[in-house]
């Protein structure tokens, strides 16, 4: 029988240091700094972490990605709200 997955919302110290804890030794690249709104999630099966997730409001501007994507100023605003980086 396959395990059910718990993801869970990092609210409480213990579980922010986990979670950088986690990144610091694991993730292959810099522990990531979340600016901005942004929030945090552990998935565990049973009792064993085994994903740290980050969400994070988009920058607003970055002229190369609104020229890749071809947005204009009007459009940026319009769609930015329902991205996360």
């Amino acid at each position: 029988m396959a395990r059910r997955k718990n993801t869970q919302v990092v609210k409480y110290p213990q579980e922010r240091y986990l979670w950088g804890y986690l990144l610091h030794h694991y993730r292959y690249l810099d522990n990531p700094r979340l600016v901005g709104e942004h929030i945090r999630h552990i998935v565990r099966i049973g009792n064993q972490v085994i994903a740290c997730l980050g969400w994070a409001s988009p920058a607003w501007k970055i002229k190369d990605r609104d020229l890749f994507v071809g947005w204009d100023e009007t459009t940026n605003l319009s769609v930015l709200q329902y991205l996360c980086e």
